[in-house]
């Protein structure tokens, strides 16, 4: 199962890509010549890179690792929960200047990453709250690789950004908030 996530992963992040290329939103050479050397290209993105070295492969262990509850009312509340909050951020920065979204609306590479980051949310929200075997060092690995995805992946990689309060806040709550659901996963049994 490992390898057909890791794929199926790395497919999509191609797909966003292919579209980012299209869309002319993929290189700092495409943005010049478009007349957009302010905005950021795709490959400036420091998400879409965890998402390749980190996010896919820690989702497709996940998945090959642990029967997770995916066909179960949690699940699919879950799936729903996870939708709803990548729809709200999806929302919230469609008026961004970069490859997922520009011009007042999401592009479609950023549709495949909102795609992507929807599914990942599932499985991470299965692994950290309903796994039903979960083993403590598995808990606390999870999370210590997640800790600087959640910096990391508002980064863009260009000497003039700097992160916005609302960057800062937001990788703060999301690390608060996953390492309190591990303390208490370890705390009631995890092994």
């Amino acid at each position: 199962m490992f390898p057909l996530i890791l794929f199926l992963g790395l497919f999509i992040i191609g797909c966003q890509w292919m579209a980012a290329f299209l869309d002319g939103f993929c290189f700092r050479s495409q943005l010049a010549r478009g007349g957009r050397s302010h905005a950021f290209a795709l490959v400036e993105h420091g998400g879409m890179w965890m998402d390749v070295f980190l996010i896919t492969p820690l989702v497709a262990w996940m998945v090959s690792a642990y029967p997770l509850e995916y066909n179960t009312t949690f699940g699919y509340a879950a799936l729903f929960a996870a939708l709803m909050v990548v729809m709200a951020v999806a929302v919230m920065f469609r008026n961004s200047d970069e490859a997922y979204a520009h011009d007042g609306r999401t592009s479609l590479a950023g549709l495949f990453h909102w795609a992507y980051a929807w599914l990942a949310l599932w499985v991470f929200t299965l692994f950290f709250f309903r796994n039903p075997a979960p083993r403590a060092h598995h808990l606390v690995a999870a999370a210590m690789c997640l800790t600087p995805f959640y910096f990391l992946g508002v980064v863009k990689f260009r000497r003039h950004w700097r992160p916005r309060p609302a960057d800062v806040h937001q990788a703060l709550l999301l690390n608060l908030v996953m390492w309190t659901v591990v303390a208490v996963r370890i705390s009631h049994g995890a092994h």
